[in-house]
């Protein structure tokens, strides 16, 4: 009786499971990128039971962004969660048939992101040999960043200026701008303005990330690049159809539209957008006649871009991008020179600056571990200067007839033709070939004949192999180039990625550097009312030796949350710097104002930092800390050091469904280098310390389609200060460091795909 009835027991209990079985729900799970509709691997795909709430099941996605899970109870919660986006839920109340596709925005964190800048494939930072920043969309957005200046403002070993006429400009790691290579999706853009490119002109609204890598990157991107690389990486979505806009304003006179569409018929993709920015000019200079000069001057650009796509198969993609944008600047007279009740004048400059970015890129893959890439890219730069007589009483403008002067028209064109091959032999050791092609022209009444040109060819090549078990990655690099101006020395660079345990990496590289004049150093004169500028015909080119070493640790990682310490360290020995300096020192005439570039002294300078970043369910922070100590150079000046911290608290309060955002940069004060005429240099100037921050509140409505931010820029409205006294030394010139001053703003922004 007993074993019939354990017989009895053990059939009804097969038959219980089989039942069971039978009414599980195998379902695929799709995990994609609300931003640009890619798959999204490496994502958490959380299965709830909902009485009581209790994790059953996790699965990681696929390259594919695929996760199949079993439900066997219902209603059930689904979770797609992953460093890098924000949670998205969904509520099953029966089985569904299909694929169930869940669509995750970027978050603040920058962990998750592939970079691209300076590597044959894409790689995750933890991987790569050189230490990158990734600014994400969602932290530009959060900042309210409307241009590129705006949204590396907050980065460590990085200071930014704004000029009336030149622009935004940068300095970075102690080094100006004309050593930092500024690229978008790969290529170098032209039409630097005393050797720096203008900021301001390039807007974050098409922008998907920006990547930056400080330390040289001459071997990979040659000249202009012993600073290192900022690479604007523009959108490049594949939603089937997709309508976004924005709209943008401050409190100090910004107005700020822009729209995209977005369709994909088959393989090809489509993107074509466009947008206005208008600024109204802030800081009132002159008592005598306010409104008429500004330390920011009046500004309007129109915007266009486009992109296509194409992928006729999974080896081979093909995309086309383009870039426009067209600004005018006004300055207007210091203050009428006559005026009556029935006349009066003023002499107005404006200023019409042209870019057109246009690329071509092509990618591919060959056998099974091959993959090459070509890009080619045309830039164009086109700038206008013209001086009116501005009428007062009739409103009305004529040209002045001082022609030689004033009235000018600058063009460069910058022709690139970049492309690489990377592969593996003997299964371990990786290598790449390249060559870089640059041919720069320039045309102006400025320059010596009218007409100028430079041209730069060169071929590269990278060598990586793993040694010691695999636990260090060492890699060789290589640069010979052609330069017609000047004879380019060849440019060797070694790096070391040692990777302690699957959470600790050390890192270390030395790479030489070398930096051509540009033309307009070499050649352009630009004169205006605030600048007269010569270019120097016999600038020697600048030679570099740079070290770098650093270390980070994963204290933590699991799902969305995480905690990482990174330690980084450098030290830059830099020969020849081309700077600015006085042409005749000792005058207190008008003839004090115009200025060479010449080569200065050597700059040699170490640098520490260490960053704490992490997220912990809906906080996400990063705190860094920067040293930087300038070497004494013989006689001519002492050797000083600087401070600075950075603080970015994000925080998404639940119940309120905000975002809420700080950022913080506190400068500390240095000295500021002036450049002699007699080609030396000292740090005569000063900078007192400054303390920058922005807040920002931000919520999303209608499903995540509509996302309103407010905050207020600049809180502590630090406006500006001269950097240099103007009772330095003989040889000394005052300039001045200016900061839009304190706004209010809010951007509403529609995305529906």
């Amino acid at each position: 009786m007993t074993r019939t009835v354990q017989i009895i027991s053990l059939v009804f209990t097969l038959l219980l499971g089989t039942t069971a079985a039978a009414q599980s729900h195998r379902i695929v799970v799709q995990v994609l990128s609300k931003d640009n509709g890619q798959p999204l691997e490496y994502m958490y795909v959380n299965l709830y039971n909902e009485t009581p709430e209790k994790r059953i099941e996790t699965v990681m996605t696929d390259e594919k962004g695929h996760a199949t899970i079993s439900i066997s109870q219902f209603p059930a919660t689904i979770e797609a969660v992953g460093i890098g986006y924000e949670m998205e839920r969904i509520r099953l109340h029966q089985a569904s048939t299909g694929t169930l596709t869940m669509r995750l925005s970027k978050s603040f964190a920058s962990l998750n992101e592939v970079v691209i800048t300076g590597v044959a494939r894409p790689t995750k930072p933890l991987d790569a040999l050189s230490n990158y920043k990734v600014i994400t969309e969602a932290q530009m957005q959060a900042q309210g960043a409307k241009n590129v200046q705006d949204a590396i403002s907050y980065q460590l070993n990085t200071i930014s200026n704004n000029d009336g006429a030149l622009g935004a400009t940068i300095k970075m790691q102690g080094m100006d701008g004309n050593k930092v290579k500024i690229l978008i999706d790969g290529v170098p853009i032209n039409g630097r303005e005393n050797g720096n490119i203008d900021l301001g002109q390039l807007n974050t609204y098409n922008l998907e990330r920006i990547e930056i890598i400080q330390g040289p990157m001459s071997v990979m991107y040659g000249t202009d690049a012993i600073g290192g690389v900022i690479n604007l990486i523009s959108k490049n979505q594949k939603n089937k159809f997709g309508v976004s806009g924005e709209a943008h304003y401050e409190t100090i006179g910004k107005y700020n539209l822009n729209a995209s569409v977005i369709k994909s018929i088959g393989k090809h993709h489509f993107t074509l957008g466009g947008g206005r920015n208008y600024f109204d000019g802030a800081i009132d200079v002159d008592t005598v006649a306010p409104f008429r000069r500004q330390a920011f001057k009046p500004k309007e650009q129109y915007l266009g871009n486009f992109n296509y796509q194409f992928s006729p198969s999974e080896k081979i993609t093909v995309r086309f991008s383009s870039d426009y944008v067209r600004e005018r600047l006004l300055f207007k007279g210091a203050k009428p020179n006559y005026i009556t009740p029935y006349e009066g004048y003023a002499y107005d400059e404006r200023y019409i600056n042209t870019r057109s970015l246009n690329r071509l890129s092509l990618n591919g893959k060959m056998g099974n571990d091959g993959q090459w890439q070509m890009i080619n890219g045309y830039s164009y730069y086109h700038r206008t200067r013209n001086e009116y007589k501005h009428n007062l009483v009739t409103l009305t403008d004529s040209l002045t007839e001082n022609i030689n002067n004033v009235q000018d028209t600058t063009t460069f064109h910058e022709y690139s033709f970049r492309g690489m091959y990377d592969n593996k032999v003997f299964k371990t050791i990786n290598y790449t070939l390249g060559y870089d092609i640059d041919l720069q022209k320039g045309h102006s009444r400025k320059i010596p004949g009218n007409y100028r040109s430079i041209h730069d060819y060169a071929l590269f090549t990278t060598l990586s192999m793993p040694i010691f078990q695999d636990k260090v990655i060492a890699q060789a690099g290589l640069r010979a180039s052609y330069n017609t101006a000047y004879t380019a020395p060849p440019i060797p660079s070694f790096n070391l990625l040692y990777k302690y345990s699957p959470h600790v990496s050390i890192r270390a590289s030395y790479a030489k550097g070398f930096r051509a004049p540009t033309l307009k150093e070499l050649y352009l004169d630009f004169v205006d009312n605030n600048h007269m500028i010569f270019g120097n015909s016999k600038l020697q080119a600048e030679k570099a030796d740079h070290l770098q070493a650093s270390a980070s640790w994963m204290v933590f990682e699991k799902e969305s949350n995480y905690a990482q310490i990174l330690i980084t360290g450098y030290y830059n020995n830099v020969y020849n710097q081309i700077a600015l300096a006085p042409r005749y020192p000792n005058s207190t005439s008008a003839d004090s104002a115009q200025w060479d570039y010449t080569n200065i002294t050597r700059m040699r300078n170490t640098l520490a930092t260490i960053e704490f970043e992490g997220q912990y369910s809906n906080f996400h922070y990063k705190l860094g800390y920067g040293y930087s100590y300038t070497l004494a150079q013989g006689s001519q000046y002492n050797g000083f050091d600087a401070h600075e911290f950075t603080t970015t608290l994000q925080y998404f309060w639940k119940w309120s469904k905000l975002y809420v955002s700080v950022f913080n940069k506190l400068n500390g004060a240095r000295p500021i280098l002036i450049s002699n005429i007699d080609g030396t240099s000292s740090y005569s100037g000063r900078q007192p310390l400054f303390d920058m921050m922005d807040v920002s509140l931000s919520r999303k409505f209608w499903k995540q389609n509509i996302q309103l931010t407010v905050g207020v820029k600049n809180v502590f409205d630090v406006v500006g200060f001269q950097s240099g006294s103007t009772a330095t030394s003989t040889h000394g010139s005052a300039s001045s460091i200016n900061f839009m001053p304190r706004s209010f703003f809010t951007t509403l922004r529609l995305n529906v795909f």
